[in-house]
């Protein structure tokens, strides 16, 4: 498979979200898919900012580097478009120009867009969070709506999400990671 990642700042640039896209890229290339990875022509905080090498191999996968103009908070590359017209998934991380552009470019380049955010939620102080527990003999319901009207169009709702008790009683204890490890344990479980 043919995997693009489309991110504002990567190699040799350091931080949470180059970490993860190096990752997932690395991961994705140990399984033998062709990753690509897009991304602006200059790093931000660099020392001395210079224009890096157009493209570039590293750890196995290809890095195209795009020219920009604009701020580096909104940073536009409109030539990012030409990169992702192969890719069987064109995963975009972020909130900013790459995602809009790439989101209105649609009906045109027809990808398969992925989107992480990576905690670019935006919301404003009239955003609330409505989380409601329903419990019927061993079942627990779980919805959760969303409503921010200066952000949102509608209110978000996440599907709704049934447990069920396990038959012995047992206390299933929460984690920090997401593991299967309490599977035996009880009926039916979520994990995010």
């Amino acid at each position: 498979m043919r995997i693009t990642h489309v991110v504002r700042q990567f190699h040799p640039a350091i931080g949470g979200m180059e970490n993860v896209v190096e990752n997932l890229a690395s991961a994705q290339r140990a399984k033998g898919h062709q990753v690509r990875i897009v991304t602006l022509d200059r790093v931000f905080n660099a020392a001395k900012p210079h224009r890096l090498p157009a493209h570039e191999w590293f750890n196995g996968f290809e890095i195209v580097r795009v020219p920009y103009f604009g701020s580096k908070r909104y940073p536009i590359a409109l030539s990012a478009l030409r990169h992702v017209r192969d890719a069987d998934i064109v995963h975009v991380h972020g909130v900013d120009f790459f995602l809009d552009y790439l989101a209105w470019t649609a009906p045109f380049h027809r990808r398969k867009l992925v989107v992480s955010t990576h905690g670019g939620f935006f919301h404003t102080d009239k955003m609330r969070v409505i989380e409601k527990f329903t419990r019927v003999g061993d079942q627990l319901t779980y919805d959760v709506t969303i409503e921010d009207p200066d952000v949102l169009l509608e209110p978000w709702v996440l599907p709704t999400r049934q447990l069920r008790r396990n038959a012995t009683n047992t206390i299933v204890g929460e984690r920090g990671s997401c593991t299967d490890s309490e599977q035996k344990e009880a009926a039916t479980q979520y994990r995010h």
